[in-house]
């Protein structure tokens, strides 16, 4: 069963969670990320939950449209775009803009 969703906005995705969100948009495997980022395969699924309630998807497709139609991946290059690239620690929260 889902949570209700907030309908006041986007949540702010954590560096973590915005490092998943990128890899799980270019459609790496869950095992894939979790080799790269030193975690779990059950960490990354429960990151990519959190991301999803986050942007109010359901699916790691919708995960790709969204990175793809806001901009944080180029569809030529299916990279992220060196602007919008991932996270440091000091960087502020990720807020990705509401989409269409």
């Amino acid at each position: 069963m889902r949570r209700e969703r907030k309908t006041t906005g986007v949540a702010p995705l954590t560096p973590r969670e915005q490092q998943v969100f990128i890899r799980l948009a270019q459609g790496l495997p869950n095992q894939e990320i979790a080799d790269e980022l030193g975690i779990s395969v059950k960490t990354v699924d429960t990151h990519r939950g959190h991301v999803l309630d986050k942007l109010d998807l359901r699916h790691n497709g919708d995960l790709t449209w969204f990175a793809l139609r806001c901009g944080y991946l180029t569809l030529e290059e299916r990279d992220v775009v060196p602007d919008r690239g991932l996270a440091r620690a000091d960087d502020p929260p990720f807020v990705p803009a509401a989409g269409p």
